[in-house]
Order: structure tokens, then C-alpha cells, then sequence
């Protein structure tokens, strides 16, 4: 039985490359290659958490105090 890579795998999860090689991984994981089913499930979670994480906005309030407490000094003083 083949395995398929990683690389592959996310290429196939993204649904990148050849249409013939993603039908060939398709019919791969419908043979019920438990391995590869798992893999799969992995990168699919990792592509799900990357597509929220695009959207996430802090809260407001948060972002202005860490902005207070990691900003830069103030240039308007002297450096004496």
C-alpha cells in the first residue's frame, strides 16, 4: 500500500496539485488506510485553526494596555 508524505497531505487538504494525485489520495484514504485517514484529520484541524486565527481581533481594551506597557517611551523626552 503507498503512504503519501505530509507535504502531500496538505496539498491535498488545500487542495493543491494535480487532480489526478488528489483523486489517487482520495481513493487511498476510501481503501480505509487508518494512518493516512489520521493524517488527514490532523491537517484539517491545522488548516480550520489557521483559517480562524486569520479572523481573531483581540479585544480593544487588551490591545491598549499592552501597547502602554510595551510601547515605545515617550520621544518628546530628553534622554538626560
Amino acid at each position: 500500500m503507498t503512504h503519501y508524505s505530509p507535504e502531500q497531505w496538505i496539498d491535498f487538504v488545500n487542495g493543491a496539485g494535480l487532480q489526478s494525485a488528489l483523486y489517487e489520495m482520495q481513493q487511498h484514504l476510501n481503501s480505509g488506510c487508518e494512518p493516512c485517514q489520521e493524517r488527514v484529520a490532523i491537517w484539517q484541524k491545522v488548516r480550520r485553526s489557521a483559517s480562524l486565527e486569520a479572523t481573531f481581533q483581540p479585544p480593544v481594551d487588551t490591545v491598549r494596555v499592552v501597547k502602554a506597557a510595551y510601547g515605545m517611551p515617550n520621544s518628546n523626552r530628553s534622554l538626560d
